[in-house]
């Protein structure tokens, strides 16, 4: 964990050494009010509400700690979907760093953002679901990846690869996956389990009296399925740990969202 002026944050050692600059947020050195104190970076579409000034604030913070104040933060409306944007000085949908409406932002909907320019921060907000960071080995292209079970089994992962394969003309791509809920905390339903196998995600599933579903160890297997060479990934359950992370199953919905976001190297 890296701490500046009272934000906490976690990043990526893979990612960084290639130059980038990324971060998973904690919920730690904002100013917003319970039940989203303090680091909260965005509203969900349903419950409580965070003030937008709060949240801008906050993301103010955040930019500041990880040393690029000025980045303008790319942002989309997350469907739990596969759909990939991509994100430019000239993308009319482009959110602008204070977005204060969380998951609402953002005039496209899509669930991967990737950025090929310096000024951008490609960012996805979770509060369980799992962050993904993927990047271009040679600092020319970086992706932000929100990745829930119906995510994983539409193939998000593989799409985003996908695209920014052909993109790079494929280059050697490394990631990172952040924290999430761990498998011991995520019980599901029968069919949520039976869509993971029918996805090729059948390692993911922890079977017993009810199945529980390994998010993290999904994503993994999806990237490297997809040729991701080296890949950091967070043992920290959001869940388990209130004291860094807001969690929607732990907290029935009230509660903030952490933020992910890579940038390229300037």
């Amino acid at each position: 964990m890296a701490a500046a002026s009272g934000v906490m944050f976690f990043s990526s050692p893979t990612i960084a050494r290639a130059g980038y600059v990324n971060g998973f947020s904690t919920r730690l050195g904002g100013v917003s009010p319970e039940p989203f104190s303090t680091l909260n970076l965005g509203n969900s579409s349903a419950g409580p509400q965070d003030a937008p000034e709060h949240i801008t604030e906050n993301i103010s913070r955040f930019q500041s700690a990880l040393g690029v104040p000025r980045h303008q933060l790319a942002a989309v409306n997350q469907v739990h979907g596969a759909d990939v944007a991509i994100a430019d000085t000239g993308s009319g949908w482009r959110a602008e760093p204070s977005g204060a409406q969380g998951d609402s932002m953002g005039a496209c909907c899509a669930d991967a953002i990737i950025v090929k320019t310096p000024e951008l921060l490609a960012s996805m907000r979770t509060a369980d679901c799992v962050p993904i960071l993927i990047a271009s080995r040679d600092g020319r292209l970086a992706a932000a990846v929100h990745a829930g079970w119906r995510g994983l089994v539409a193939g998000i992962i593989g799409r985003c690869v996908a695209e920014m394969t052909a993109i790079s003309g494929g280059g050697e791509l490394i990631a990172a996956v952040g924290p999430c809920i761990g498998v011991n905390r995520y019980e599901v339903g029968p069919e949520v389990a039976l869509a993971f196998e029918k996805a090729g995600l059948r390692a993911a599933v922890q079977d017993g009296d009810k199945p529980h579903i390994d998010l993290a160890l999904a994503a993994q297997i999806e990237l490297v399925h997809w040729g991701v060479g080296e890949i950091d990934s967070s043992p920290l359950c959001t869940f388990d740990r209130p004291e860094w992370f807001y969690s929607h199953r732990r907290d029935h919905g009230a509660t903030g969202r952490m933020l992910s976001v890579i940038g390229l190297p300037l």
